[in-house]
């Protein structure tokens, strides 16, 4: 007989020829997908390594042992390789479906229990159609049992398996990811661990662990997907006999100072009745609220004695006034060339302010109303290097030092100034200023020279952090 007849023949050329060639074949795929980041050089890798040596054993052991055989290598390795197969498609699965799923996909939105439930039911129906297939086994009777085993635990457990399944549907529609905000009435707080079970809130007074069933069966407000910009609201109340536009601008005015709020929208203010009025300031996020509405607080107490309000029964009367501003013009007369009786006679015009940290006192580009005398405290000076940057810090001045000096000839400020710490101001008005400079011009000239000491520091500024001072830039205090 000739030997290309034999039946093991062909076979065994197929391995002996067929497995290199697919060796090397699926060796330069892996490299390749190696080079492109792919995890589907993994899958190759199991298929090189693992499936083609087995079904090429397998193909071999067929051609010389009898299949009558109960137990044989040929059944072993058979087993071997369905075992391999199985664990080759679970894995490939995993990387169609669910690695290269897209963000926003059903795919992407599965709970990772439902991959892993999904995994085990392939193994199982694997292992049984192996079994099946090399040993003959009867696993018919077996998966009848496990099913009449599944319903009466199901309905043995039908509540605590209902609230698990309402919470694994709740992760899949996915209402709300890590880092949101939701509201459940009960609790308001920032998602930061969302698992099969249940969803870790982090709130001011600590961590609040929701079951996912009751969310499940409750409603709730996701506070990071609401339409339109977010506000943070505070009540607060007024004398009833303060101007209600006056006290609206000044909500309005304290409110737009804070810093870094959202660019889309602005502060509102809203009159409730009897002295009390609403305001809602605009923030970025939920997580924002807290912060922004102690600010504003804070500021809003300076703001509203400095504007002569009475804030929660608190007014701007101090019984200690008269005698603290005598104190800040004697105390300040060398910086006007006034001695300390000449200071004094100006108490009728000169009055006290007291600014919070960050706040603003002059703003840039707008005419100074008066002439200011830190008390106590610091000021920061800053400019804008260029029209879409942020402003820089120039200098800082402190204790004896006069800003708003363009007050005096009614001139915009080139920068803004603004309160680095809690500050006391000695405020003069304008023409006070005026007054005083055109009666001594050896003030006047002493104010000029400060001015082009500040704008020196000004330029220096600039050039150490590497910016071309503007061409507008000529009054810095």
């Amino acid at each position: 007989m000739n030997i290309v007849d034999q039946p093991w023949f062909w076979p065994t050329v197929a391995v002996v020829v067929g497995l290199p060639i697919a060796i090397v074949v699926l060796s330069e795929c892996i490299v390749l997908l190696d080079r492109r980041g792919s995890r589907a050089a993994r899958v190759l890798a199991m298929v090189r390594d693992w499936v083609l040596p087995t079904g090429a054993l397998l193909i071999l052991l067929g051609q010389v042992e009898d299949p009558q055989l109960e137990l044989s290598w040929g059944r072993i390795v058979a087993t071997v390789f369905g075992i391999v197969v199985i664990l080759v498609i679970v894995n490939a699965i995993n990387h169609l479906m669910f690695t290269r799923a897209a963000k926003g996909t059903w795919r992407e939105r599965l709970p990772s229990i439902f991959i892993d439930i999904a995994r085990i039911a392939v193994v199982v129906v694997g292992v049984g159609l192996l079994m099946s297939w090399v040993w003959d086994a009867d696993v018919g009777g077996l998966f009848a049992a496990l099913g009449v085993t599944s319903i009466i635990v199901g309905l043995a457990l039908q509540h605590a398996v209902g609230g698990v399944i309402s919470g694994l549907l709740l992760l899949f529609e996915q209402p709300f990811e890590q880092g949101e905000w939701i509201d459940t009435g009960d609790v308001r707080g920032r998602v930061v661990e969302v698992n099969w079970r249940s969803v870790h809130l982090a709130t001011g007074d600590g961590m609040r662990v929701v079951p996912n069933a009751v969310l499940a069966d409750a409603s709730f407000t996701n506070l990071s997907r609401t339409a339109g910009p977010q506000f943070a609201e505070a009540t607060v109340e007024f004398d009833p006999a303060d101007p209600p536009n006056t006290v609206k601008r000044l909500l309005v005015e304290t409110a737009a100072d804070l810093p870094d709020l959202p660019a889309d929208a602005v502060p509102e203010a809203a009159m409730e009745g009897g002295g009390a009025y609403t305001v809602s300031i605009p923030v970025h996020s939920p997580g924002d609220r807290s912060s922004t509405l102690e600010a504003f607080r804070t500021r809003l107490w300076y703001s509203a004695r400095r504007a002569g309000l009475t804030l929660s029964g608190v007014g701007p009367v101090d019984e200690n006034a008269a005698a603290e501003l005598a104190a800040a013009l004697r105390s300040e007369a060398s910086v006007l060339n006034l001695d300390a009786s000449s200071a004094e006679a100006l108490g009728g015009s000169a009055r006290l302010e007291r600014y919070a940290a960050g706040e603003t006192i002059h703003a840039r580009g707008v005419v100074p109303d008066a002439l200011r005398i830190v008390v106590q405290g610091r000021v920061a000076v800053r400019a804008a290097p260029a029209a879409d940057t942020g402003e820089l810090l120039l200098f800082e001045l402190g204790r004896h030092d006069a800003f708003g000096l363009t007050a005096i000839m009614q001139r915009a400020l080139d920068a803004s100034v603004a309160a680095a710490t809690d500050v006391t101001v000695l405020v003069l008005p304008a023409e006070v200023a005026q007054t005083l400079v055109h009666d001594d011009p050896e003030l006047a000239r002493e104010f000029g020279e400060e001015l082009e000491h500040r704008m020196h520091r000004a330029r220096a500024a600039f050039a150490t952090a590497g910016f071309e001072p503007p061409v507008a830039l000529r009054v810095t205090g």
